[in-house]
């Protein structure tokens, strides 16, 4: 199974933030978008490929994990391409970090394989910590190089990102509460397409 275990934004702004694809997508052709329906908006902690046996494992070390996390308070920063897509930053505070950090490290164990080869492009570890991430997570880019953010959609014409960017960028989004984790299925673009099980932050 190919998992991600994620912040589920309020439905508020998982709307919001469908509204703003929706917007995009009047403008500039695109792939796919984040809807809140088929592709749902997420801040990614950790892709994980797993045995499907391994579930009720999984759900009760994240339960352990959640009840000693406290709700926070995420703010979005910028708009910007990644990798392949366009995403809007969230600020990477010390309790967001810290959840990353004890998600990575206590689920760590029930992987079984490297995640990046199930994904519909090449990820790429070019420095010597992401090779080595790579090797110990299945994903360069966790950890020390740990980007929140959530991703909008993906252009037909990734020449025009920037121009995208600029325009997305006319949409305020603000300050929401994190309050839920979720572990979700995800297609080989990173997006979740079905929620399986959703945990309460104290």
């Amino acid at each position: 199974m190919l998992l991600d275990i994620v912040i589920l934004p309020p439905k508020n702004t998982r709307k919001l933030i469908a509204t703003v694809t929706k917007k995009i997508a009047k403008k500039y052709p695109l792939r796919w978008r984040v809807d809140d329906r088929k592709l749902i908006p997420h801040i990614t902690l950790f892709h994980i490929l797993m045995k499907k046996s391994d579930l009720p494992k999984l759900y009760e070390k994240l339960e352990r994990i959640t009840r000693k996390h406290k709700q926070m308070n995420l703010s979005f920063t910028d708009v910007r391409p990644r990798s392949f897509a366009l995403g809007i930053s969230v600020k990477n505070t010390p309790h967001l970090y810290n959840l990353h950090k004890e998600v990575v490290q206590n689920l760590n164990q029930y992987r079984t394989g490297v995640t990046a080869k199930k994904f519909f492009f090449p990820i790429k570890a070019s420095s010597s910590l992401e090779r080595q991430y790579l090797k110990k997570y299945g994903k360069p880019r966790v950890l020390k190089l740990f980007l929140p953010h959530i991703t909008l959609c993906l252009l037909k014409d990734q020449s025009k990102n920037e121009e995208a960017k600029k325009f997305a960028e006319r949409f305020k989004l603000k300050t929401f509460k994190a309050d839920t984790i979720a572990i979700a299925e995800i297609n080989g673009y990173f997006q979740v397409t079905k929620i399986l099980k959703t945990f309460k932050l104290k």
